[in-house]
């Protein structure tokens, strides 16, 4: 069949002016084959206690506190998560896999996460367009912390 992505495309089955119809029908045919080196084998576990407390008050004031107590175990992270990357070494012994159970490249024993909301009061009667406009406008604030961070992460919050 013809390429519609012909010159578009420049390696791969895709760069050919001819390619094979199935190819074609793919949800993403530029992309001809993806392998993970753990896919077919690679085991966790994750277990967690998991704590939430909210409180609205009046006037548009909220707050919400959660708490995640964790232990994630795996005997691959595997690539699809980068765990391979952040990992030092490879599979010691390809005959033996179950030495290989260990905590997870992903584990965060505590997470707690902390945010505020405070709706603001101005534009609450609505009155002409500058009411609209105003009307129904939050802020607020969220923090992040995290103990036992996985290797090889960014900080993702601050």
């Amino acid at each position: 069949m013809e390429n519609p992505f012909f010159g578009e495309i420049h390696d791969g089955q895709l760069a050919e002016a001819n390619v094979q119809v199935g190819l074609l029908l793919r949800p993403y045919p530029q992309f001809g084959q993806v392998t993970s080196t753990s896919s077919d084998w690679a085991a966790s576990r994750y277990n967690a206690l998991q704590v939430k407390l909210e409180k609205r008050y009046a006037k548009g004031i909220s707050v919400l506190a959660s708490y995640t107590y964790s232990k994630s175990m795996d005997n691959s992270s595997g690539n699809l998560v980068g765990g391979e990357m952040w990992s030092t070494s490879a599979v010691q012994d390809w005959n033996n896999l179950k030495s290989e159970w260990s905590t997870s490249a992903l584990d965060q024993t505590h997470r707690f996460v902390a945010s505020a909301m405070y709706a603001l009061p101005w534009g609450q009667r609505r009155d002409g367009a500058l009411g609209w406009f105003l009307a129904g406008w939050e802020t607020g604030a969220n923090r992040l912390y995290i103990h036992g961070r996985a290797a090889g992460h960014q900080r993702i919050c601050s």
